[in-house]
C-alpha cells in the first residue's frame, strides 16, 4: 500500500484526519517546515522523492498579523504550487476551500470589495 502524504495535517481537521487514518495505513504528516508548500521549488523536490505517495491536502495558511488579502494570495500561491507540482503526484485529494475562514470571503461574496482594487 502506498503511504498517505498530508499536507495541512497540523491544523484541526488535520490532526482529525491524520489520527483516523493512521490506525490504518502508512501516514507521512510533514510540517510546514519540513515541506513549505509556498516555495515552488522546495515543494516539487519533495513531491518528486515521494512520486508513489497519495497526497490529501488539507493546508490553509494564515497568520494573526495577515490582512485578509495576504492570507488570500498566499493560498492561491499554495494551490498554484501544488498545481505545478501535480505532474509527480500518483493521486491527489483537495479538501477544503482556500478562503473559506477569511472575512474575505463574506467581502468578496456582498461585493463589498474586489480583488481588481486591492
Amino acid at each position: 500500500m502506498n503511504k498517505i502524504i498530508i499536507l495541512g495535517s497540523n491544523g484541526h481537521i488535520g490532526k482529525i484526519i491524520t489520527k483516523s487514518l493512521a490506525i490504518k495505513y502508512e501516514i507521512l504528516a510533514p510540517t510546514s517546515s519540513e515541506v513549505d508548500i509556498l516555495n515552488k521549488k522546495e515543494l516539487i523536490n519533495f513531491v518528486s522523492r515521494n512520486k508513489d505517495s497519495i497526497y490529501l491536502n488539507l493546508s490553509y495558511r494564515h497568520h494573526k498579523e495577515d490582512t485578509p488579502y495576504q492570507i488570500y494570495d498566499h493560498n492561491i500561491k499554495m494551490i498554484d504550487n501544488i498545481r505545478d507540482a501535480s505532474q509527480y503526484f500518483n493521486r491527489l485529494i483537495q479538501i477544503g476551500s482556500i478562503i473559506e475562514n477569511t472575512t474575505l470571503y463574506n467581502d468578496l461574496h456582498s461585493g463589498k470589495v474586489s480583488l481588481m482594487n486591492s
